[in-house]
């Protein structure tokens, strides 16, 4: 046969499936991994071995191939005659490797000798495996096994433990070939005792070790738990072990290791012996060892007090690896490990009562929480857990690690809703502390009972374990509550009801805290949002939110508070506390909007009285954001009320939703509305209450077009009047109030069925339009409305200059429609004063012209009995004050009339005769005698009266237009001259400006009626302010006279009339006046010069005192002037 190939045993093994390389504990210095099962190729476990022996086959069938095993040259069969021979050999080559793997110089122990460490490895192997196959055939014939029990004697003596061994050996078992070796042998020893079991059952002990070991195997097993744990501890100590990393660490330092602890545990389980409590012995020192001489012919183990961590990682780690594997985790096996977890946990929990560690505390529940995810939970371990946490020292515990920094500290959510996205995502929590880690078992096991339970039955761990929690839980634990405690608790009650929501034992755990927590302010806040939050996780479970009452609670909560704060607004700490209790209730009542499917939850109850008191006293802000929230949930319940079937077509369910829907909306009509109607008086009301008044306006629409039961005490008229036409609501609520209805057909009919047109609506919208300059914010919000309505009523709204006022737009429609008769109300609000302030004055009077402008035809009748116009303008233009001349303009009232009086003028002036009509005649002249000394001259809003642009008005209503305005003019002249000289010049320089440029035959007209007057102020008067414009204004007729007979002639009859009346009595005031006149205009004295002397002539006639030389001196004078020009 040939040596090289495989021989007739070998080609047999493999058709067998069987092994035939021999296996061997030896990794290459591979780490451990103990989230994969990776086996080598050579090992016990993927070469069979462990299957195989504790199957009872033979462990190693491998020799079966070969003819025993070759020593020194020397082929031994396998036969019990050849055991002293291969034991002789092995203990050669053991001792080889002990030389070379122990001492620090390594393969150079032996100068000049070349030695092969990989061979002598092999041989031991083969060694070993005779070991293996001789005691499985003396166990399996019952032959006599004392020779080979000595051996297994002799090989413990000479293999010491490990913890006598170098240190390098079990520091760096990865590196270390010889630990490898040790391994292989005490896996030998370990088959060899299994095997031998009846046989070494009544023997001597094999070694010395204060366990109750009462076999070998036991004793062996023990002494080699004992020598790898000291291997797991040294590897242990060199780790920086903390929370965030016992779970990902391996505590074994190579896959070999991992393997002996596999067979440790295989070996336990075959023969009975309880491998979880034989571990836990070993990690604790042991009370029975007793001072006694040692005695150098047996092993001698003691246990040793292992750190707290380890056996927690060691768990980690194993169990970890056993699942990597695919081992079986049944019932026996998990109750084994938790009994023996338990008391571990017990032992660890008593100690962090003395002294608390955070990061200890988080690394062993971190384990905890592995060792629930690998076997499934424990009811024992959890309770063992609550028992620690439920004492107040650990319930009001920051939870704080033991660093300089915040690290690790709790961080309380800042809302209900953030509170429960922690918990209901609670397994995937970053960084929980301590008790949230608890939680997290609790909600784990809760949710791994509830899957794994029997279908159509119910899991009976669920309700123990929180009848457990509860008991633990009395008043007087719960009123020594702080923010954390209270933290810490409603967490667990929200885990515990997100698990079961149907258990109503959190909820009323949550109802006691409320009621009983009394440590702080801060304490109360947050009771308030785990209540909150409770409710909103009842809503997504589709419960009511009032379960064992919390709801009703809540909402009292807030209320007191709101009502502290009502009581003493001035107190700044019940302010802030109201401000805060509001905003997380606001919070978690616009996410129970969103979350509630159907809004039968019984919402109604978060709303009460307190909501409107609070409205009535709070912030714009906050009116903003609580407003936002109360229309969402209006907006939801309408919209589901509109979408509910009809009483015919609804089931008994959709009856029972459709009436708490009713009763949701009856407390929103109850409480909320009465509240907006009251805060849409406030002249800063955001633009929130209009759409929440809209949407009432709405809802009662849309309820009455469907015939459902009447919910408001008001008709929509009286609504919309209200809210749109009311004086003490402002023109941007109004504004934004129409916006929104006028998009909801039902409002539109409802309107019309109730007042039998639309016009309301379009009064409304007037006012809005007559606020609205193209500027302003709400212009295209005011644009839409006017787009969306006006097609609506047959108006053409399609305008498309987005820079056009509004007003104007309307004015247009309006007048020659249907609808004129709105223009009334916008004039209407245009004459209340009242509701323009400030800068909004400008807008009065521009839209109050406008209409007078335009308007007219529409808004006034000659002795009509509607004082709609009579109002505008004497409100506006004439108001009883304006004819003190101690009355002042304002800034805005000034520059408005100065841009709108002429439109006033222009409109007055137009819509009626004006020689017929007294009224219109009056209010022109009240108009100038008001305004005409009340503006410069540069830009006078009434110089259209008299000059250019002329205006556009019929050829009568003109001139009589004329006539008033110099009849009036002249009359202030006169009236003023001496007691108020300003108003009369002020008078002069403007018919000085209307001559400029006259309109039309004013010129004419002013120099025929002002012409007296000016001769006689440029005579009798001193005052140059009168005097100096008078001449001025002479000059420019006199200039006039050389291009106009008619104007020459008058001007010589007005003269000669002048000399009539002053020459006797202010002789030498008239002759300087003549003597002026010839200056601008000689030719017209040099005519007068014969009437002059006639007079001067009759003047002395009537003295009857002769010649008067005084007169001649003067006329000589004259002459003598008039000859000079």
């Amino acid at each position: 046969m040939d040596a090289d190939g495989p021989d007739s045993c070998e080609l047999w093994m493999e058709s067998l499936l069987l092994p035939t390389t021999l296996p061997r504990w030896s990794c290459g210095g591979k780490f451990s991994n103990v989230v994969k099962w990776d086996r080598l190729a050579d090992s016990v476990i993927s070469q069979g071995e462990l299957e195989r022996l504790v199957g009872g086959q033979r462990p190693v069938p491998q020799l079966a191939c070969q003819a025993g095993i070759e020593l020194f040259g020397v082929r031994t069969g396998l036969v019990a005659d050849q055991l002293h021979q291969v034991v002789a050999g092995l203990s050669q080559y053991l001792g080889v490797l002990e030389t070379v793997g122990c001492h620090t110089a390594g393969q150079k122990a032996f100068p000049g000798v070349a030695v092969d460490t990989e061979e002598m490895e092999g041989k031991v192997a083969k060694c070993l495996a005779f070991l293996k196959e001789l005691g499985f055939q003396c166990a399996q014939d019952k032959l006599d096994c004392s020779l080979l029990t000595e051996v297994i004697r002799d090989l413990l003596l000479s293999q010491e433990k490990l913890s006598d061994l170098p240190s390098h050996i079990s520091c760096q078992p990865a590196t270390s070939s010889y630990f490898h070796t040790w391994l292989e042998v005490r896996w030998t020893l370990l088959s060899l005792c299994f095997l031998l079991t009846d046989v070494t059952a009544s023997l001597t002990p094999l070694l010395h070790i204060p366990l109750p070991c009462s076999s070998w195997l036991e004793q062996l097993l023990a002494a080699t738990v004992l020598d790898m744990l000291g291997v797991a501890a040294k590897r242990f100590s060199s780790l920086a072990i903390t929370h965030k990393n016992i779970t990902t660490v391996s505590l074994f330092g190579c896959p070999c290791i991992e393997e002996m602890w596999y067979g440790l545990l295989t070996l336990c389980q075959r023969r009975e012996v309880n491998f979880w409590s034989l571990l836990s012995s070993c990690c604790q020192e042991s009370s029975q060892v007793e001072e006694v001489e040692p005695d150098l012919s047996f092993l001698s183990y003691s246990p040793e007090q292992q750190d707290p961590a380890l056996q927690p990682m060691f768990l980690s780690s194993f169990l970890s690896l056993l699942y990597a594997s695919g081992f079986e985790f049944n019932k026996p096996v998990k109750d084994a490990i938790f009994k023996s977890l338990k008391l571990t946990l017990k032992t660890f929990l008593s100690n962090m009562e003395v002294d608390c560690d955070e990061g200890k505390l988080r690394t062993f529940l971190k384990v905890l929480g592995s060792v629930f995810s690998f076997i499934g939970p424990s009811l024992d371990i959890l309770d063992e857990l609550w028992k620690f946490f439920s004492q107040i020292p650990r319930l009001n515990s920051s939870c704080r690690l033991k660093a300089m920094t915040l690290e690790g500290s709790t961080s309380i959510p800042a809302s209900a809703s953030a509170w429960l996205s922690q918990v209901q995502s609670i397994s995937s929590l970053q960084e929980p502390s301590s008790f949230l880690m608890f939680v997290q078992l609790a909600e784990q096991s809760l949710q791994s009972w509830k899957n794994n339970n029997e279908t159509g039955s119910t899991a009976k761990e669920p309700k123990i374990l929180i009848s457990r929690i509860s008991l633990k839980l009395n008043a007087k634990k719960l009123c020594l509550l702080n923010e954390y405690g209270v933290y810490h608790l409603g967490s667990l009650m929200l885990a515990l009801s997100s698990a079961y929501p149907d258990n109503q034992i959190p909820a009323t755990t949550l109802l006691q805290m409320n009621q009983l927590v009394q440590h702080s302010p801060n304490s109360r806040l947050t009771t308030l949002k785990c209540c909150l939050a409770l409710c909103l996780l009842m809503v997504e479970s589709g419960h009511s939110i009032d379960m064992s009452g919390v709801g009703t609670a809540v909402s009292k909560q807030v209320g007191e508070v709101v009502t502290k704060f009502a009581t003493n607004q001035s107190d700044v700490e019940s302010k802030r506390f109201a401000q805060d209790y509001v905003k997380i209730y606001i919070e978690t009542l616009e996410d129970i909007t969103d979350q509630s499917v159907a809004l039968t939850s019984d919402e109604q109850i978060l709303l009460q009285p307190w909501l409107a008191v609070y409205l009535s006293i709070c912030s714009v802000n906050e009116i903003s954001t609580i407003c936002t929230a109360l229309n969402n949930l209006l907006t939801r319940a309408r919209i589901l009320l509109n979408t509910s079937p009809s009483e015919m077509m609804e089931t008994a369910e959709q009856a029972a939703d459709k009436s708490k829907l009713v009763k949701l909306l009856t407390q929103l009509w109850t409480i909320v509305y009465p509240a907006i109607k009251s805060l849409s008086t406030n002249l800063t009301a955001p633009t929130q209450v209009s759409s929440l008044a809209a949407d009432f306006v709405i809802q009662s629409a849309e309820n009455s077009s469907r015939g459902g039961q009447k919910l408001a005490k008001e008709s929509v008229e009286e609504m919309i009047k209200y809210f749109g036409l009311n004086r003490l609501v402002t023109a941007n609520t109004s504004a934004a109030f129409l916006g929104r209805l006028v998009h909801n057909n039902a409002v539109i009919d409802r309107v019309k069925a109730e007042t039998g047109d639309h016009k309301l609506l379009l009064e409304v919208l007037a006012l809005s339009c007559a606020h609205t300059v193209p500027a302003s914010q709400n212009h295209q919000l005011v644009r839409n409305t006017w787009l969306c309505l006006a097609p609506r009523l047959g108006l053409q709204g399609n305008s498309q200059d987005r820079e056009q006022d509004l007003s104007r737009v309307m004015m247009e429609q309006l007048m020659n429609s249907q609808y004129s008769q709105v223009l009334s109300c916008m004039a209407r609000e245009c004459s209340d004063i009242g509701r323009w302030k400030g800068v909004d004055v400008l807008r009065m009077y521009q839209v109050g012209g406008w209409l007078v402008q335009h308007c007219a035809h529409v808004l006034y009748t000659l002795g009509g009995p509607d004082p709609t116009f009579t109002n505008l303008i004497g409100n506006l233009l004439t108001p009883n004050e304006s004819f003190s001349q101690t009355w002042i303009l304002s800034g805005y009232q000034k520059q408005g009339l100065g841009k709108s009086l002429p439109d006033f003028i222009l409109g007055l002036t137009g819509c009626s005769k004006l020689s017929s009509d007294k009224f219109i005649a009056r209010k022109i002249s009240e108009i100038i005698r008001i305004y005409l000394p009340r503006f410069d001259m540069a830009n006078h809003p009434l110089l259209p009266l008299l000059s250019c642009p002329t205006l556009q008005v019929s050829e009568e209503n003109l001139q009589a237009v004329h006539q008033l305005t110099v009849n009036v003019t002249i009359k202030m002249i006169q009236e003023n001259r001496f007691k108020t000289p300003g108003i009369s010049a002020t008078c002069l320089n403007y018919f000085k400006a209307c001559l400029v440029k006259p309109s039309g035959e004013s010129f004419s007209l002013i120099s025929k009626e002002l012409l007296p007057t000016l001769l006689e102020i440029v005579t009798l008067t001193d005052d140059k302010s009168l005097k100096n414009p008078a001449i001025s204004i002479l000059q420019l007729i006199m200039s006039a006279a050389s291009d106009s007979d008619g104007t020459r002639l008058m001007i010589q009859q007005k003269l000669t009339s002048f000399l009539s009346a002053n020459l006797a009595f202010n002789s030498e005031r008239v002759f300087q006046t003549l003597a002026v006149v010839s200056v601008m205009n000689s030719g017209l004295v040099l005519d007068l010069l014969p009437q002059i002397e006639a007079q001067v002539a009759k003047i002395e006639t009537k003295r009857g005192s002769g010649r008067d030389p005084k007169l001649h001196k003067l006329m000589d004078n004259l002459k003598q002037t008039v000859q000079k020009n």
